[in-house]
């Protein structure tokens, strides 16, 4: 009986940091919500928020998923090129 009772405790200690970061993984935001599609161009890099030609090079813009910090400056940095 002892045995039993020591092997479930240790099954219990083992488990319970499993448990534990499942539950930290559920309660973090998911990295999908901070991602942005945006539309850009392969050939020179122009990105766009909405679908079109490139007006640097007339290419089609691409829809591409970015993470939102380098979709935002990628924007940014287009947008002064276009300027």
């Amino acid at each position: 009986m002892k045995k039993i009772s020591m092997l479930l405790v240790l099954t219990a200690v083992l488990l319970a940091p499993a448990v534990f970061a499942e539950d930290m993984a559920k309660s973090m935001p998911m990295q999908d919500s901070q991602m942005m599609k945006v539309h850009q161009c392969s050939m020179d890099g122009y990105t766009a928020e909405k679908a079109g030609e490139c007006p640097l090079c007339g290419m089609k813009l691409e829809e591409k998923e970015l993470p939102a910090d380098e979709a935002k400056a990628a924007l940014e940095k287009s947008k002064e090129a276009k300027e």
